[in-house]
């Protein structure tokens, strides 16, 4: 499990070295915290310098062999 939030850290950042945001982060800030959101002049300009935290969570839904 770590490896796979090593990757998504990974990816984060590059997203905010290019200052872009396919991951929907700026839907979810406008979404739910608006008023922090309509403060930035530019969404790009402060994802890129916000602190990202990933927390995984995983369930395993099935086992057994696999064909």
């Amino acid at each position: 499990m770590l490896e796979i939030q090593k990757q998504l850290e990974s990816i984060v950042k590059k997203l905010q070295k290019y200052e872009v945001d396919p991951i929907g982060f700026g839907l979810y800030a406008r979404a739910y915290e608006y008023k922090q959101f309509k403060k930035q002049k530019s969404w790009a300009k402060a994802f890129a310098k916000a602190d990202v935290n990933i927390r995984l969570t995983v369930e395993i839904v099935n086992y057994g062999v696999l064909q």
